[in-house]
């Protein structure tokens, strides 16, 4: 029923609060006049379909996808859906300050792997200089499928990612780029760009959790599931090895080996068991993706410092551990940001204003 309503044609000269109320008569559910993902879509049982470093994806009735940015640079790629290509990635159905919802595209690895290898013989530098063998391949491809894929050719294009089949999905036998952020290369090293916004963002967020929301990602994800599988849990901070998004500490202690407790034994870059597959050589990639994939915060407790690495906001209840932990101490973050540390705090055990520094650096990653 929801389907048919919204496949009629006049659909898509409604405004989002007509929709809105549309949804909410059709589905029965509860759709805050809200413009962040948190408080808005509250009432659905949100299933997490996929998470880059950037953004979460979530199911929402088997229809749509639901888009919601991590971080300034998910602002940047949520800009991107549906406004200037709308022929190349998935028909945007509502905006909001922190996220888009989008038709949800089927994922056919097989499809897209055979779709992307149209694009074996070029490189960067064949995009770059804009080949006439590419431009006859995009004009194929456009005949083939019926769809204005030259546009790219005006993009700026992260190629690399362009050409990789993850990033692409499938509406009506029709290939869309589902990974909106390969159209901004450029503006995505520039995430102060949104700096503004996400600030407008972080204050909402904070303004729906006293009113009791809570945050879409405190549901575990599965990676969160096998690593709880895996590891389990401590009350013991200096036996932590990862802060979860609900405030709960991963155990990297010996107890379930055996041993005493007391501390962390094990190496942070363990946490790549908890995948199903990893690089046994380093599994350094495996402990980056834990971090940006779940919002997880690595952890390090001594009985005189605390190191701890954050990948984006922390939620109110890593917060308060964080605060809690950090009494006494001297405390070392780095803020890590796609593969390189962007910023970073030291405090002194008992430095002045120091839980008013550490509050006003985690809020602002």
């Amino acid at each position: 029923m929801f389907a048919n309503i919204f496949s009629q044609k006049n659909v898509l000269s409604l405004t989002d609060e007509e929709r809105r109320v549309l949804r909410q008569k059709v589905l029965g559910k509860t759709i805050p006049d809200s413009d962040i993902a948190m408080k808005r879509y509250s009432d659905f049982d949100l299933k997490r379909i996929g998470a880059g470093s950037d953004r979460r994806v979530y199911d929402v009735d088997d229809i749509y996808a639901l888009k919601v940015a991590k971080r300034k640079r998910g602002l940047l790629q949520n800009d991107q859906e549906g406004m200037y290509y709308p022929d190349i990635t998935p028909p945007l159905e509502e905006r909001g300050a922190d996220y888009v919802l989008v038709d949800k595209a089927e994922i056919d690895r097989r499809k897209s792997k055979e779709f992307v290898s149209k694009f074996d013989k070029y490189g960067l530098d064949d995009f770059d200089r804009k080949t006439s063998d590419l431009q006859q391949t995009f004009q194929e491809i456009d005949e083939e499928y019926d769809t204005d894929m030259s546009g790219c050719l005006s993009c700026d294009l992260a190629w690399g990612d362009f050409i990789r089949p993850t990033s692409w999905g499938w509406i009506d036998d029709k290939p869309v780029l589902v990974d909106a952020g390969t159209l901004c290369h450029s503006a995505l090293t520039e995430p102060e760009l949104a700096d503004k916004d996400w600030q407008a963002v972080l204050q909402k967020r904070r303004a729906a959790r006293k009113e009791g929301y809570k945050d879409l990602s405190m549901k575990p994800s599965k990676l969160e599931e096998r690593a709880i599988d895996e590891f389990g849990f401590t009350d013991d901070p200096r036996e932590g090895g990862y802060l979860l998004s609900n405030g709960l500490m991963l155990d990297f202690s010996s107890v379930r080996e055996g041993g005493r407790g007391g501390d962390r034994v094990r190496d942070h870059s363990e946490i790549s068991t908890a995948f199903d597959e990893y690089d046994q050589s380093g599994n350094v990639i495996g402990m980056d993706e834990f971090i940006n994939d779940t919002g997880a915060i690595s952890m390090s407790v001594q009985d005189e410092q605390v190191n701890l690495r954050v990948g984006r906001t922390p939620t109110p209840q890593q917060t308060d551990v964080i605060m809690g932990v950090s009494k006494g101490k001297s405390v070392y973050v780095e803020n890590y940001n796609d593969d390189n540390i962007a910023g970073y705090l030291k405090l002194d055990p008992f430095e002045s204003g120091k839980n008013q520094k550490l509050r006003r650096f985690l809020d602002n990653i």
